[in-house]
């Protein structure tokens, strides 16, 4: 009955990566092509999103539901130009607990020929039958030679 019931979760589970990729690639895709229209689609609209980016040199960028109000990070987003970006992303980890869902994977992308490195990781909750972004946490890191 155990091996039953954990192949039954394993199996929903595995349901359930292919959508938590999907809003996390369309997040992703937003972001460069600055629609905050289909940015702000992929996350979750509750008072605890965060989003914490820790780039290369001690430069952290920090949001949260304060500093959103009015959705603020968004609207700020299409005011600038879109960035063609080629996006990689590699050792996807996903733990599902019920409606809730804690993603790391590592990302690299590149633009204008300049290639960057991130461990990433999203808290996802699933509300009204579709997986939304919580908090995003990046930390921009460089290869071993």
């Amino acid at each position: 009955m155990l091996l039953m019931m954990s192949t039954l979760t394993f199996a929903q589970n595995s349901k359930e990566e292919p959508a938590i990729k999907e809003v996390i690639e369309k997040e992703t895709e937003a972001w460069f092509n600055r629609d905050a229209t289909q940015m702000l689609s992929c996350w979750a609209d509750v008072p605890q999103i965060t989003q914490c980016v820790s780039l290369l040199g001690d430069v952290v960028i920090f949001n949260n539901a304060d500093m959103n109000k009015d959705n603020r990070l968004f609207k700020e987003l299409s005011k600038e130009a879109p960035i063609k970006a080629t996006v990689v992303r590699s050792d996807w980890n996903i733990r599902i607990v019920g409606n809730a869902a804690y993603v790391t994977f590592k990302q690299m992308d590149t633009i204008n020929g300049a290639t960057n490195y991130y461990h990433e990781g999203r808290f996802m909750e699933k509300l009204n039958g579709q997986w939304k972004i919580v908090a995003v946490n990046v930390a921009a890191f460089k290869p071993a030679s």
